[in-house]
């Protein structure tokens, strides 16, 4: 086997090790939103892509900061993106399945 081939198996071999743990991480941070409070569950029911952080606040009856806190919290966590409305401002979080 060459050089080459060899390195080339051995990233395979890692990015298939990354992706369990990557997997098990994601895994386990969907787990802890199931005990979020009832305001953070709906607001992730509502991260769809299609609300902007604004809509969400009101739909939830809770402060922008605190649905701007959670989606930094969910997309630091990789969990979430940001997408730009259609129309008007804002950023519409949406969940990464």
């Amino acid at each position: 086997m060459s050089e080459e081939s060899e390195i080339m198996q051995i990233l395979k071999e890692m990015r298939a090790s990354l992706k369990v743990l990557a997997s098990e991480k994601r895994n386990q941070l969907l787990d802890e939103l199931k005990t979020k409070s009832p305001k953070r569950k709906e607001m992730w029911g509502l991260f769809n892509g299609r609300r902007t952080l604004s809509e969400i606040a009101k739909l939830v009856k809770t402060s922008l900061q605190a649905v701007q806190q959670f989606a930094d919290e969910c997309h630091r966590d990789g969990l979430i993106d940001y997408l730009k409305p259609a129309q008007g401002k804002g950023l519409c979080p949406r969940r990464i399945e």
